[in-house]
């Protein structure tokens, strides 16, 4: 089964019907969100690194996330909005 939420990600999950089990929930896509500006979830920025084969986006979540361009995958997330 697959599963989107508002905060812009995707899970996918086994589920057997039969037995009535769910397995644990695998991360296909993360993505920015900012739950006090449900309005504003925009990227601001974003950096492309061919030879490296990644990206780095910027949003007005306050973090900066870097993604693997071969996986798809997000590899690190910086939260901007801590000292």
């Amino acid at each position: 089964m697959l599963t989107g939420t508002y905060a812009s990600d995707i899970f996918e999950f086994d589920v057997n019907f039969a037995s009535k089990t769910v397995g644990k929930p695998r991360t296909l896509v993360n993505g920015h969100f900012a739950p006090c500006r449900k309005d504003n979830n925009e990227i601001w920025g974003l950096s492309i690194f061919p030879n490296k084969e990644m990206y780095i986006s910027g949003s007005d979540d306050a973090t900066l996330r870097i993604w693997d361009t071969k996986t798809r995958k997000m590899l690190k997330c910086v939260r901007l909005d801590i000292d």
